[in-house]
């Protein structure tokens, strides 16, 4: 049995497309995965910085991990006493709670340091802690909202500041022995206003780096007490 040619070079033409068009959606696919994987940026002093670029942003989001001899007690004790922050998140200079929700969710007000000659900047955050794995684990997220409900509100606006109003984040801990701490923190978002994004994108290494030795400092410190 015996096809005529021409539809011998029809099937082959649809055959070759077909795999064009298979090989095309690898390829987008891959490039989808790889601008949106995470790349090391710094390792140092037992800290690692990981930034990625966000879908449709050219601000770009980071990630900072580190393992610290201590436990979530004690960690968590560290990062939900709010009004301490300044003292050891990178470039906080002011920090306090607006109201709380509950005993797990807090209205946070902060303000943070930027290079000059941009204007410092300013967030509400909803911040939550859960645990989880018989107190093994323990997430902390925070995102930032437009406004609180609460009375301080009026009295925290700082209008030499910038408010921020596009942020998410989260702090991971896992305890992965019994003297020590798995610590993740990572940030995205947007800082509103004339920044432009090389500059703040310049910034996003520092920020985990810092806080997270900082953070590690103050925790040796408390569990000295």
């Amino acid at each position: 049995m015996s096809y005529p040619l021409n539809s011998l070079h029809s099937v082959k033409r649809k055959l070759m497309n077909r795999l064009t068009s298979l090989l095309l959606t690898t390829v987008l696919i891959f490039l989808s995965f790889s601008s949106n994987a995470w790349t090391l940026d710094k390792q140092e002093d037992g800290i690692s910085v990981y930034t990625k670029t966000k879908n449709n942003s050219d601000f770009k989001a980071f990630r900072g991990e580190v393992v610290v001899e201590s436990n979530i007690e004690t960690i968590l004790g560290v990062i939900n006493d709010v009004e301490s922050m300044e003292n050891w998140l990178h470039e906080c200079s002011k920090s306090q709670i607006l109201e709380r929700k509950s005993a797990n969710e807090v209205i946070v007000y902060q303000e943070t340091n930027a290079p000059w000659p941009v204007s410092d900047r300013s967030f509400i955050l909803k911040m939550t802690t859960e645990r989880s794995d018989e107190g093994k684990q323990a997430k902390i997220l925070f995102t930032a909202i437009i406004e609180s409900d609460s009375d301080d509100t009026s009295k925290v606006n700082n209008e030499d500041c910038v408010r921020v109003t596009e942020l998410e984040g989260k702090w991971l801990l896992k305890q992965v022995s019994d003297t020590s701490v798995h610590i993740l923190y990572e940030t995205s978002a947007d800082p509103a206003g004339s920044i432009p994004a090389w500059l703040a994108n310049a910034f996003v290494v520092d920020q985990p780096f810092k806080t997270l030795k900082n953070l590690r400092s103050k925790v040796s410190v408390n569990d000295t007490q």
